[in-house]
């Protein structure tokens, strides 16, 4: 079986890729010894897997970029962030720009609606839309912090992915994603509000049964 999964030095595939190393090799790729994979550009994720399906070969597609849509009234338009940098080409091609000091893509011509639909028909990215962070409430969080003091910014976005294929036949996949919101003072960069979200898939796959787990979990801290 063959895993793509991505990094920071690319697209990877690995697995029992030795089997499959002419096929590999054909596609233009590099092997990695340190990594135990060979190496793609980012933007080549969906060349890759269509070839490799077409030639009848076992996949399992791990490589999708965790990204968060973060409404802000700091930009002209809703703000992606999250592993950007491994689909910055279609960020780009769909309208985006990069923001440095938000840390995050910039969409002006486009809405928070239609900008998660066009990135759910895109293999290489993953997004929900029905757990997406909100923008921070107009209230205020703690003392006498005024609400229009109050910066929004997503610490992380992780995705997190293991596979384990044993001799019996028996194949074990751990899939985690991580986001994790703060909101904080913005004179005094204290927080006043943390809120993460897990959501983990786990598969058991035998000859005559596929078992699967899914969990969230929400973390939400106030800090007085």
């Amino acid at each position: 079986m063959l895993i793509l999964e991505f990094h920071p030095r690319g697209l990877l595939v690995k697995g029992e890729t030795y089997a499959a190393r002419e096929c590999l090799k054909a596609l233009e790729g590099r092997w990695d010894s340190s990594l135990k994979a060979w190496v793609y550009e980012h933007r080549r994720k969906r060349e890759v897997l269509e070839k490799l399906t077409q030639l009848g070969l076992e996949l399992q597609d791990h490589a999708q970029a965790a990204l968060v849509l973060v409404p802000s009234t700091a930009a002209p338009g809703p703000i992606l962030q999250g592993e950007t940098f491994y689909v910055k080409h279609l960020l780009h091609r769909l309208g985006g720009t990069w923001d440095a000091q938000l840390r995050g893509w910039v969409f002006e011509n486009s809405s928070g609606a239609s900008l998660v639909k066009a990135l759910k028909r895109m293999p290489e990215i993953s997004i929900d839309s029905t757990i997406l962070p909100v923008e921070a409430p107009r209230r205020r969080l703690a003392g006498k912090q005024p609400a229009k003091a109050i910066k929004v910014s997503v610490t992380s976005a992780k995705n997190v992915s293991k596979v384990d294929a044993k001799g019996d036949g028996v194949i074990h996949s751990d899939r985690s994603q991580r986001w994790c919101k703060e909101v904080q003072c913005a004179k005094s960069k204290r927080p006043l509000e943390t809120t993460t979200l897990t959501r983990r898939q786990q598969v058991r796959e035998t000859k005559e049964q596929v078992i699967e787990t899914r969990t969230v979990v929400l973390k939400r801290v106030r800090r007085k």
